[in-house]
């Protein structure tokens, strides 16, 4: 799969300086710095351009890649990775001789999906409670804005989305209480 070529973008952008989603610019914000990702080169110029980490990612990821591509966050993948490296301990641990050469492969990569896979789905159920309440502040928002919306409706809508938001939340801890800290 080649690099997405970006289109459109500002000068800014297309130098790789700025976000190409947002559009928050690298150079000026250095007292706030943020963190960025790769996300395809500039057309034209075929420069590498940036997202910021995060939602601005995930929005280029889905644009980039319509078809589904499930981005993981650098939380998660951390904390897949702690959880790799334990897993070889356990394997290398369960070889009469204590080397790791001697590990069996399948005992490896079993370990490593049952001690990571729960790690990865709690960090993007967290994503996903930030993205509920996100929905949840936009719906009391336009009610508040908007009076030609059914205020008791837009209420009840926001209730909802909160509601789904502390359950996630409270499914991501069951599975790694550690908060990807482990």
């Amino acid at each position: 799969m080649g690099e997405w070529l970006w289109s459109g973008l500002s000068p800014a952008q297309a130098e790789g300086h700025a976000c190409v989603v947002c559009g928050r610019d690298y150079l000026r914000e250095r007292a706030h710095p943020t963190r960025w990702v790769p996300v395809g080169r500039a057309e034209g110029t075929t420069s590498q351009v940036f997202a910021c980490v995060g939602r601005c990612a995930d929005h280029a990821a889905a644009r980039c890649y319509p078809g589904g591509v499930m981005v993981i966050s650098d939380e998660a993948l951390t904390a897949a990775g702690t959880a790799f490296l334990r897993a070889c301990e356990v394997a290398v641990a369960a070889t009469p001789t204590g080397d790791p050469r001697h590990a069996h492969p399948d005992a490896i990569v079993t370990a490593t999906v049952a001690a990571a896979a729960p790690l990865i789905v709690a960090a993007e159920l967290r994503r996903l409670a930030e993205v509920f309440d996100d929905h949840a502040q936009t719906l009391r928002r336009d009610v508040a804005e908007h009076g030609d919306l059914d205020v008791s409706w837009g209420i009840a809508r926001a209730a909802v989305w909160r509601e789904c938001a502390v359950i996630t939340r409270q499914r991501a801890v069951r599975m790694d209480p550690a908060g990807g800290a482990s």
